[in-house]
Order: C-alpha cells, then sequence, then structure tokens
C-alpha cells in the first residue's frame, strides 16, 4: 500500500505544471477602507412624549446644552480627515436662527493635520472617536481654543442634525450611516 501511494502521489505531480504552484502575491492594502459610523447621540435626546402628555428627554428653554455624539470607525484603515456637522431646524424644515439672525450650524474640523485647527490627526480603524463619547467642538477665534459647543434654545420646537462630511470619498464607502436626527 505504501509504494501504491507513492506511485499515485508521483503522477500526480507530474500532471501539474510549474506555473500552479507558483507563490501568488495579494496586495492586502487594496481591500483596505475605511468606514465612518455615527451610531448615537448622547446628548440632547429625543424629546419623548408618554400617553399621559408628559415629556422626557425635552431640552429646557433658556438652558444650555452641549452636543455629544458615538462615531466609529468600523474599517480596516484610519479615517485622516472628517467634519462634524450639527445644524438645529424649526419644525418645518428651515434652519433655526439665533438672536443675531447667524443659521444655528455648527461644523467641527475634528480630524485633520492641523492640531490647532482639529482634535486629532485620525481615527484609527476598529476605534472610537475619543474613547467613545466625543462633545462637538468649534475654534474660538479670539482665545484660538477648541471649545464646546453650547446651545441655548428658545421656546419652540426643533429637530437637530447631526451629519459626518468625509471629504475623501475613499474614507467612507457607506454614507447612510453618517447623518441622525433628534
Amino acid at each position: 500500500t505504501m509504494m501504491m501511494t507513492i506511485l499515485m502521489l508521483a503522477s500526480v505531480l507530474t500532471n501539474i505544471g510549474g506555473f500552479e504552484l507558483e507563490e501568488v502575491e495579494i496586495d492586502e492594502s487594496s481591500g483596505r477602507s475605511a468606514e465612518a459610523n455615527m451610531t448615537t447621540v448622547l446628548s440632547p435626546r429625543a424629546t419623548v412624549t408618554e400617553l399621559d402628555g408628559t415629556k422626557r428627554g425635552a431640552i429646557l428653554a433658556g438652558e444650555g446644552t452641549q452636543f455629544d455624539i458615538v462615531v466609529m470607525n468600523e474599517g480596516d484603515a484610519n479615517i485622516t480627515e472628517m467634519n462634524i456637522v450639527a445644524t438645529v431646524y424649526l419644525t418645518g424644515g428651515n434652519i433655526a436662527k439665533d438672536v443675531s439672525g447667524n443659521d444655528l450650524r455648527w461644523t467641527d474640523s475634528v480630524l485633520c493635520d492641523d492640531l490647532v485647527s482639529c482634535e486629532a490627526e485620525s481615527l484609527g480603524a476598529n476605534s472610537y472617536l475619543n474613547g467613545g463619547s466625543y462633545t462637538i467642538k468649534t475654534l474660538n477665534s479670539s482665545s484660538n481654543m477648541r471649545e464646546p459647543v453650547e446651545w441655548v434654545p428658545i421656546l419652540g420646537d426643533y429637530e437637530l442634525v447631526f451629519s459626518l462630511d468625509i471629504p475623501e470619498s475613499s474614507q467612507d464607502s457607506i454614507s447612510s450611516n453618517n447623518e441622525l436626527l433628534v
């Protein structure tokens, strides 16, 4: 039986061409991509009206609130440029304005190669921005410091939209997970 096995193996090896035994090199970097995902809005929460009419999670008029979100890079490559945009809308679809008539829209340049203007240079593969909870910030032009955005609403009904803006399309293949509404 040992002799039969050797004869069968020799027969198979003589019929295999040399090109079939050559090592094939695969460029693993071509399949890598980053994938930004805005998973949750931690603050403010959406207002929920109970059956008895009481409201849960309502933002109080006149009290400041910051915007806290969760963003994850679900891909296997780094994200090197990303903005987070927070916009406050009135319940008719128009952008709300502050007392000076400016749009209530803030853009946080969170990832870039300028650490004065941005929070970090990149978001690593399979990791959360700021460890899982990130407060949206803007650059204060007078102090040249990044400070949390604080919105003080007046009495009314609002919708808040948080979205990711990733200028490099190769760093985000699925755009449907880049926006949340509260």
